[in-house]
C-alpha cells in the first residue's frame, strides 16, 4: 500500500511503514510541512495513496458529490 504521511505525523510513521513493506513519503520529502489540508488530499489522489492521519470527514478535492477520499471509508462505515 502507498501511503503519504501527513505533518502532524512524524517522519518515523513514514520509515516505520516503509520497514514493514509499503511505500511511505512523509510530506516533508516534497517539501509540503505548511501545506493545507486541500493541498496534502490532492497530492495523495495524484499518487493514488492513503493519507493515514486523514479523518473520515476530510473530503476529496473536486469531488462534487462531496464523497470522501476513494481510499477512506465514510464516517461510520463498517459499525454496527
Amino acid at each position: 500500500m502507498r501511503f503519504l504521511v501527513d505533518n502532524n505525523l512524524s517522519p518515523k510513521v513514514a520509515a516505520g511503514l516503509t520497514v514493514a513493506g509499503h511505500e511511505a513519503t512523509h510530506v516533508r520529502e516534497y517539501g509540503m510541512s505548511a501545506a493545507p489540508d486541500e493541498k496534502v488530499m490532492a497530492k495523495a489522489l495524484a499518487d493514488r495513496s492513503v493519507d493515514p492521519a486523514g479523518s473520515p470527514d476530510q473530503r476529496a478535492p473536486g469531488r462534487a458529490d462531496g464523497g470522501n477520499h476513494p481510499r477512506q471509508p465514510a464516517a461510520g462505515a463498517g459499525r454496527p
